[in-house]
């Protein structure tokens, strides 16, 4: 019975082939060990994979950057213009229910909008480490922003346009291969 071997191709060492490591040196003798030679056939080039999945493609944090962002300044702005748009009591003091209804609503859209920005600091965080879901929801998220721009078009036509076209750029940029594969999806 011929018994199978394994050449360490860093010290020459001949190896059991149920050996993972070189007996020797330590060098990996498998493929799972870090080590791929010619006669082992693998899905495309290991170390290719592997260094691809090391960088981190700049559209990425570019989307988590931007989801942090509007997560941030979204509420806040919109709370804030709330409370300088409220009803005020007037100098005869007539309208003081107005007024005090008018506090709801910047109440109301704090209680509302604070969630949302935790969602998306969520979203944030999965997409910059690398979640496969953190990919989706971003997407998701760009498809929404995109809408939203669009239903709100005719008040201001031209931050609208330079949006539309940020919004168009990133998905194009996001549906690239190496970002696509940086998450494995």
């Amino acid at each position: 019975m011929v018994e199978e071997t394994k050449t360490c191709i860093n010290c020459g060492m001949v190896n059991d082939i149920g050996v993972a490591r070189c007996v020797q040196c330590s060098n990996p003798l498998t493929a799972y060990g870090g080590q791929v030679n010619n006669s082992e056939k693998h899905e495309g080039n290991l170390a290719a994979q592997v260094a691809l999945l090391e960088k981190r493609p700049v559209i990425v944090s570019v989307v988590a950057g931007f989801s942090v962002f509007f997560a941030l300044f979204w509420p806040l702005a919109y709370v804030i213009g709330s409370f300088t748009a409220r009803v005020k009591v007037s100098e005869d003091q007539m309208n003081y229910l107005a007024a005090s209804f008018g506090s709801l609503g910047v109440i109301f859209s704090a209680i509302a909008l604070i969630p949302l920005a935790i969602v998306l600091v969520i979203v944030a965080w999965g997409t910059f480490t690398q979640r496969a879901w953190g990919w989706y929801t971003s997407l998701g998220s760009m498809g929404v922003f995109l809408f939203w721009t669009l239903v709100h078009f005719r008040a201001a036509p031209f931050f609208s346009f330079v949006w539309v076209v940020a919004m168009i750029s990133g998905a194009v940029l996001w549906f690239k291969r190496d970002v696509k594969a940086w998450y494995v999806v």
